[in-house]
């Protein structure tokens, strides 16, 4: 699967494969066994495609984060204009990095609903729109409380574009139910905050030496005057108590559900266990040159050293 998808991230990276070491760096983060954690019940015609999404949709993110993109005046929002203008069919300008996206766009289709595949192409707009934002406006000044920060990132990690994603790759249409206000929404919901919570205190390291600062770790150290430890343990206790919540409200739901619903439920589980289990594990959040990860994510503790990203690998 990477090595159908590798072309265009050297195209993407400038590199050829004699010196391909971005190239290397990016696949070496595993964004298809995350994707395999999270969603292991994908019917087997979609799964290339769905794998496919994974890499392109983090490529997507990483793409606003490239200091090169920001050393001319406008080529950010040019690029976000491409991407929007690529997922809604419109004309766009191709280049190294709308030809990744347009790849995995190229694998859509099939016998869901084209409602399901629209609202999952709006809401990847939605996303797209609010990632100059990340870069733009310090977390900080933008959030007065966890509240609202995890608001936000409901849409910026991908909350509302991974229901009808979910729904695509399982070949269901759950319709208005995942989306409306209820059970369903309120359990996707909860998932998706422990996302962002997992993700921020995996991801701070990296962050702080990028020179990042949308992170719930930021904004308990400004907000709550706590201390950088302090804030760790904060967010880690709010995971805690968001996965318990996530099983409280799934335990009360009525055991009359039909069959869709159900197999919808069973991902949003694996959903919280196996987006842990890769951001314990993964090079993306742990350093490329690190040697000592354990294989089975059993691994807690993190520290401050140079990690390198995407674009910078050390």
């Amino acid at each position: 699967m990477n090595a159908r998808f590798r072309p265009f991230l050297l195209d993407y990276f400038e590199e050829c494969e004699g010196d391909s070491r971005r190239t290397d760096n990016f696949l070496g983060q595993s964004h298809p066994y995350w994707g395999a954690l999270c969603f292991p019940h994908i019917v087997e015609e979609r799964f290339f495609g769905f794998m496919t999404w994974m890499l392109a949709t983090s490529l997507v993110d990483d793409s606003f984060a490239d200091p090169r993109i920001h050393q001319v005046p406008g080529e950010a929002e040019a690029l976000k204009r491409s991407y929007v203008a690529l997922l809604r069919g419109e004309p766009y300008e191709e280049n190294r990095r709308t030809r990744a996206l347009a790849a995995a766009v190229s694998h859509y289709g099939g016998p869901s609903s084209p409602a399901v595949i629209d609202r999952m192409l709006r809401a990847l707009v939605d996303v797209i729109e609010s990632s100059l934002r990340e870069l733009t406006g310090g977390v900080s000044a933008s959030f007065t409380d966890m509240d609202s920060y995890l608001r936000f990132r409901r849409t910026n990690v991908y909350g509302e574009w991974l229901k009808p994603m979910t729904e695509w790759g399982l070949g269901i249409d759950l319709d208005e139910r995942a989306t409306e206000a209820g059970d369903l929404r309120q359990l996707h919901d909860l998932v998706i905050d422990h996302w962002i919570l997992v993700n921020d205190i995996f991801s701070f390291p990296k962050e702080l030496e990028a020179g990042e600062d949308m992170n719930c770790i930021f904004l308990l150290m400004d907000r709550e005057n706590l201390s950088l430890q302090e804030s760790l343990d904060h967010a880690a206790a709010l995971a805690m108590a968001t996965e318990q919540k996530f099983v409280t409200a799934r335990g009360a739901l009525s055991a009359d559900l039909d069959h869709d619903v159900r197999r919808y439920l069973l991902e949003l589980e694996h959903m919280i266990s196996g987006n842990l289990q890769f951001h314990r594990w993964t090079s993306r959040y742990h350093g490329y040159t690190r040697t000592d990860r354990q294989q089975d994510g059993s691994a807690e503790q993190t520290s401050l050293y140079r990690r390198g990203d995407t674009h910078n690998p050390l």
